[in-house]
């Protein structure tokens, strides 16, 4: 009997179609899993403690924590933008937190230091925000030219002054009258900074300080000295 070649090449072809399925589901089932979502990968993004990258997203920047600035005074809102840049202002509030009005914590004027007729703003902190304990404030000067708002001064120190024309004085340098400005690091001292106009900023001119002069012929008096020596008195 004569044996037909189909017969033998039908199971052969069965085998190889049956291999060739399986190898396509294998590979169908390696793809899939490359985009499978891994429960365990997603919980620790999600949570962000596992991670110090997501952990720290979750954290609000240190420099405004606990501290919103607003302002709504007309007198001051042209000099609002500039304060909230000025390093002195942001070194005074450093330890300040909650909602805080402008009108609250500084006071404006304008006062012409240099003879124009426009008046420059002067400005001085209130306190708590921006004074010591004694009662010693921060103070800024601005100019406006041109419509251009420029800093020409900002006390690195605590200042004290009482009523914003009373730091002016007669005297004066390269056209702005010079400025007189008192602080109190202690009940006992007393500094005074004289600023002149350099032709593009207020710079320190004069730097004393009067503290309690002692020794038997001269205790219970004060005496003035350059800041210099105060702080080689202060070790600092």
């Amino acid at each position: 009997m004569k044996v037909s070649a189909r017969v033998y090449l039908s199971p052969m072809a069965a085998l190889v179609t049956m291999a060739i399925g399986v190898g396509v589901v294998w590979a169908g089932g390696t793809v899939a899993t490359l985009f499978e979502s891994r429960p365990e990968e997603a919980v620790e993004e999600n949570i962000g403690v596992s991670s110090t990258e997501n952990f720290k997203s979750f954290q609000k920047p240190k420099a405004t924590h606990g501290r919103v600035l607003a302002c709504y005074d007309p007198t001051i809102l042209p000099l609002w933008h500039e304060l909230k840049n000025d390093e002195v202002f942001n070194d005074l509030l450093s330890n300040s937190h909650g909602v805080m009005n402008c009108s609250d914590m500084i006071a404006v004027d304008r006062v012409d230091l240099d003879g124009d007729g426009s008046g420059e703003f002067v400005v001085r902190g209130k306190s708590p925000y921006l004074c010591s304990a004694s009662s010693d404030c921060g103070f800024w000067v601005f100019e406006k030219k041109v419509s251009q708002l420029r800093k020409i001064l900002a006390a690195t120190d605590y200042v004290q002054v009482v009523g914003l024309e009373n730091p002016v004085q007669n005297s004066g340098s390269n056209g702005y009258s010079n400025l007189l400005l008192m602080a109190h690091p202690s009940a006992s001292q007393t500094s005074y900074r004289t600023f002149a106009y350099d032709g593009g900023q207020y710079v320190e001119t004069r730097c004393v300080f009067e503290v309690p002069k002692y020794g038997r012929k001269g205790e219970g008096s004060m005496e003035l000295i350059p800041c210099a020596e105060f702080g080689r008195r202060e070790g600092y």
